[in-house]
């Protein structure tokens, strides 16, 4: 009876939800937010518990999610997982390990980057940011990446350590209106991003977002590896009048795949309710799901999907495709961009 008793208080129980995890960045970002949307109503359906990590943006979430007992799934910009595939392929150690069990789910949303500059700032255009104080966020954050590689697309030289500063975007902020120790800060966040659709209409007197326009030169680079957005005024009504030119990042979600070829079965599922769930996520989650499509485009050198996700989207995407529908199109369909 002891013996019987001891096995079943160390059998797991039935129906119990498989733990999973999922890492994305800053608390108030749309990553996270987005994470928490997967947690909310794909994770249910799929029978797993994918409790939200949030870091300090994509390359630590990339470190995070390579690390042992970490979780299984993480949401990254894209060149961040692209920069640490180049640097594993030019033989640096630590990105190789990093990345050796990535693989890339599907391809999410792209998202903004933000150039706060005083409303006084003598800085008009990109090319102004040159020798300027940029706040890149913390160690970790993923603008840090995009903004050296812009500098070296646009101005054929890295962004100066002494001139990249590593503070929380919330306190370089305080430090750009106060003792002006800083001269932008620079961020990426899916739109609407919180933090300044949070802000009062005062913060005009302070504060105003650069418009991205790169040096007609370097355009065609950044654009082989970057595309071209637009910041609305009616996402930030507090802080601009007109649509602002701006540059968007693409997203990926992506998994530890030795990690999670541990539970095969729950892969599968986590995949089907991603397609299933999708109108779900567009009607309910954060803004940034109506952009979502689930499609699996060609990715970059050393990039790969995880096989058994890839095989379970597009067979969901292909009985959506084939669906009939009396009024011609169903909600699945027109959330995966088959009708509109």
């Amino acid at each position: 009876m002891l013996v019987a008793a001891a096995m079943a208080l160390g059998a797991p129980q039935a129906g119990a939800a498989t733990p999973f995890g999922i890492a994305a960045g800053p608390a108030r970002s749309a990553d996270a937010r987005a994470a928490g949307d997967l947690s909310r109503f794909v994770a249910p359906g799929a029978d797993i518990r994918l409790d939200v990590e949030t870091t300090s943006g994509s390359l630590a979430t990339l470190e995070r999610l390579g690390a042992s007992a970490a979780p299984k799934l993480g949401i990254v910009q894209a060149d961040a997982y692209t920069t640490l595939l180049e640097r594993a392929d030019r033989g640096d150690a630590e990105a190789a390990r990093i990345m050796r069990p990535m693989r890339v789910i599907v391809p999410l949303y792209r998202q903004e980057l933000y150039l706060v500059v005083r409303a006084d700032a003598p800085l008009n255009t990109f090319a102004d940011l040159r020798g300027a104080r940029i706040n890149v966020g913390p160690p970790g954050s993923g603008t840090a990446l995009t903004l050296d590689t812009l500098f070296r697309l646009a101005f054929d030289e890295p962004l100066a350590a002494s001139n990249a500063l590593q503070l929380p975007t919330e306190g370089a902020l305080v430090r750009l209106v106060t003792d002006r120790s800083v001269d932008v800060v620079a961020f990426i966040d899916g739109q609407p991003a919180q933090l300044l659709a949070d802000m009062k209409p005062a913060s005009r007197r302070f504060i105003r977002l650069l418009p991205f326009d790169p040096p007609p030169a370097a355009r065609e680079r950044i654009s082989q590896r970057y595309t071209r957005a637009t910041i609305r005024a009616a996402s930030y009504p507090n802080l601009l009048d007109d649509d602002l030119p701006a540059l968007a990042v693409q997203t990926y979600l992506v998994a530890n795949d030795i990690e999670l070829r541990r539970t095969p079965a729950e892969a599968v599922r986590f995949a089907r309710e991603l397609c299933r769930e999708l109108p779900q996520l567009q009607a309910a989650g954060h803004p940034k799901w109506a952009e979502v499509r689930l499609a699996l485009p060609e990715l970059g050198p050393g990039a790969f999907y995880q096989e058994l996700a890839a095989r379970e989207l597009q067979a969901c995407a292909e009985d959506a495709a084939s669906a009939p529908s009396a009024a011609g199109c169903t909600p699945q369909q027109r959330a995966l961009g088959f009708c509109k």
